[in-house]
């Protein structure tokens, strides 16, 4: 049959790292790098580790695993930028926007599996790409790629499309809610 590697991407952004310097006293932003069309999400699952799948080759040539994901730096590379590169890994992953290691395939029978993907909550929305690739013999023999919407529901989601469609008003609304608790802590410690 072979080996299943399902890849989940989320839309891709530019990313700008910083590294924070302390100067009298204060951090502030010392020098940064961009890179573009990173992934905002990334999961890997697959039926056996990655590396009994296919050789180092093939995985670093389709970018399968988060330590072969390769990030294009806006403007000119600088020697430095496999420093910014490993902070933007560890920021995703730290988030979890970037799972570690490999999610496990469970095979249902000869054409049918599952796997289990986790979004956390701060997962930005949009269209991802679900990526199943087929293995034989360390090579990809059949891919299928499938779109996935993803997007806020509820009470978050109304409130979400309140905020960006009528921000000059949430803004408002946001200053007189935070004036009322202020107000109403005021009283209650008066009151003692």
């Amino acid at each position: 049959v072979g080996d299943i590697v399902v890849v989940v991407r989320g839309p891709p952004h530019l990313e700008v790292v910083r590294r924070k310097e302390r100067m009298a006293g204060v951090w502030v932003n010392a020098e940064s790098v961009s890179f573009r069309e990173v992934p905002s999400f990334y999961h890997v699952a697959s039926t056996r580790p990655l590396s009994e799948i296919a050789p180092p080759r093939a995985l670093i040539g389709m970018e399968l695993g988060v330590d072969r994901l390769k990030f294009q730096r806006v403007g000119a590379s600088a020697p430095g930028d496999e420093m910014f590169r490993k902070a933007l890994l560890r920021n995703k992953q730290r988030d979890p926007l970037y799972t570690k290691g490999y999610g496990k395939i469970n095979l249902l029978g000869r054409r049918l599996f599952r796997t289990m993907v986790v979004f956390p909550t701060i997962v930005p929305t949009g269209t991802y790409s679900v990526d199943v690739l087929l293995f034989r013999d360390g090579r990809v023999v059949d891919t299928e790629t499938t779109p996935l919407s993803v997007h806020k529901v509820g009470l978050g989601a109304d409130i979400f499309n309140f905020a960006h469609q009528q921000s000059a008003l949430y803004g408002v609304i946001a200053i007189l809610i935070a004036l009322m608790a202020g107000w109403l802590a005021g009283a209650m410690f008066r009151q003692r």
